[in-house]
């Protein structure tokens, strides 16, 4: 409701948020819409309005700019269900967190990598709540022969690269990202009646 209410305020306030100087047809000819007739009202929404695409693009151009002041973050989080900054496209909330650290904590090794960031299926038995947590959150697909319409399909092949293959030790590549260890630990998780050790 109050989300409502505001984007009716904005509507209502177009004349004193001077949008006439970058609606119509800049932004119709951004979104590559040239017929004329499908153009319609556009209501501009102002950079504070949490979530719209200006907002969105100020909060990029401010880690973009941080990024160039502080050099490329050492952790970046992200954490479901705790504070709503914006929706994945799987509809799930969640906040994008980068962490500087000083060059004493920055990790710098696969070794460091490994002491914080895992990326295998943790044992069923020994650690279940974290098992079921992977197994309902974190497993991608189905995609490829088990789902062939999955929106992550191009040209018959998963774009995010999935399965990910097995890796006995975390590398570091020559950008300086991370392709963490992925070990074949003989443990599982079932997504939509498909089991998977990716």
């Amino acid at each position: 409701m109050v989300k409502s209410k505001r984007l009716k305020s904005f509507t209502c306030k177009q004349p004193q948020l001077r949008v006439d100087k970058y609606k119509c047809l800049h932004e119709s000819l951004i979104n590559g819409d040239v017929d004329a007739a499908r153009l319609g009202k556009r209501i501009i929404l102002p950079i504070t309005f949490n979530g719209g695409p200006r907002y969105m693009m100020n909060n990029c151009k401010d880690a973009f700019a941080i990024c160039k002041y502080a050099g490329y973050p050492s952790y970046f989080i992200t954490m479901t269900y705790v504070c709503t900054i914006e929706f994945q496209k799987r509809g799930l909330l969640h906040a994008h967190i980068l962490l500087f650290m000083s060059n004493e904590f920055k990790p710098k090794t696969p070794d460091d990598i490994d002491k914080h960031i895992t990326a295998e299926i943790p044992d069923e038995n020994e650690r279940s709540n974290l098992h079921g947590t992977v197994q309902n959150y974190m497993v991608h697909g189905p995609c490829g022969p088990y789902n062939k319409n999955s929106p992550c399909m191009k040209n018959g092949s998963c774009s995010k690269f999935y399965p990910k293959e097995f890796r006995q030790r975390t590398l570091i590549d020559e950008a300086g990202f991370s392709k963490y260890r992925h070990t074949d630990n003989g443990q599982t998780v079932k997504k939509r009646g498909i089991c998977t050790r990716q």
